[in-house]
């Protein structure tokens, strides 16, 4: 993008086609994209605050408990080249979607203050993260080992995200063939 950038300013003596000035990022746009996030987790149809708040639950509460069960996991056999390389993945996709959020911050706060932060701009967050969860989902499976309990509660989170996703599928697919 820099490359690209600095091409287009060779060219053109401007990188964006957007004058340089500082327009910081809104409340508004933070709500766009709590909302867009909170879409992907739980259907439209339920309230934003209630949304937004489970958001935050869910992170939360997977945060924390990966950092707990991950810290259990350094002690386990780390010989299996199949987990090690699962081991730089998550690191790797939260790398990119921390990079991508700043960009878009950048590119909010000094090139293009209208910017809407919804599905499309957000999808490669959408996708990275989907594939973290899942990375992360295996590796917190695989380090709780003997605790029935963190093994149930992530397979039931799992099954009601996949449940989720089946509903929002649905409702996408009716209405996309309503359209037509």
């Amino acid at each position: 993008m820099v490359l690209w950038a600095m091409r287009n300013f060779y060219i053109a003596d401007t990188m964006m086609d957007r004058k340089t000035v500082f327009h910081p990022i809104t409340f508004g746009h933070v709500k766009s994209a709590v909302s867009t996030v909170s879409t992907w987790f739980v259907p439209r149809s339920v309230a934003p605050v209630i949304r937004g708040i489970l958001l935050l639950v869910t992170v939360a509460g997977l945060s924390i408990l990966s950092i707990l069960l991950l810290r259990r996991q350094r002690k386990l056999d780390r010989s299996d080249s199949v987990r090690q390389c699962l081991a730089g993945a998550p690191c790797l996709l939260l790398i990119f979607s921390l990079v991508y959020g700043v960009f878009l911050t950048v590119s909010i706060s000094f090139f293009d203050a209208s910017t809407s932060l919804g599905n499309r701009i957000l999808s490669p967050v959408y996708v990275s993260g989907l594939v973290l969860v899942l990375c992360v989902a295996h590796r917190l499976l695989h380090s709780a080992k003997g605790i029935r309990f963190v093994q149930v509660a992530c397979v039931i989170i799992c099954l009601a995200f996949a449940g989720s996703y089946l509903v929002r599928g649905t409702i996408w697919v009716v209405h996309s063939h309503n359209d037509v």
